[in-house]
C-alpha cells in the first residue's frame, strides 16, 4: 500500500516548523521611533510591542509580561547560582576528564 506524502512526514532538507519560526523571528523589521527609522529583530520588536500594550493597561498583556519575566529571572538565577547541583551528565563528563588527565 502506498503511503501519502502527509503520512511520510517532512521531506528531507526542508526546515521544520520550529526552524521556520526561529528564522522568521530573526528577520529584521523597520520601525519609526520618533524621528528615527530603526531596525531590530522581529522577536525583539514583538516583545517591545507586548510591553507597550501592557503599559497601556491591557491586563492579559500585563499577565504575560510579568509571568515571562518571572520565568526569565528564575532561569537566569538558576544558571548563575554556584550552589546549583551538577547534573548527571556534568558529573560523568568531569569523571571522564579526570581519568583522561591522569588525576
Amino acid at each position: 500500500m502506498k503511503r501519502s506524502s502527509c503520512a511520510a512526514g517532512r521531506p528531507r532538507g526542508r526546515p521544520s516548523l520550529d526552524e521556520l519560526l526561529l528564522e522568521e523571528a530573526a528577520r529584521l523589521v523597520k520601525f519609526q521611533a520618533g524621528d528615527k527609522v530603526m531596525h531590530m529583530d522581529r522577536d525583539r520588536a514583538l516583545m517591545r510591542k507586548l510591553f507597550d500594550i501592557a503599559l497601556q493597561g491591557n491586563l492579559r498583556a500585563i499577565q504575560l509580561v510579568t509571568e515571562r519575566l518571572r520565568q526569565a529571572q528564575a532561569a537566569l538565577a538558576a544558571k548563575a547560582d554556584p550552589e546549583t547541583p551538577l547534573t548527571e551528565e556534568e558529573i560523568a563528563l568531569l569523571e571522564m576528564m579526570s581519568k583522561t588527565s591522569g588525576g
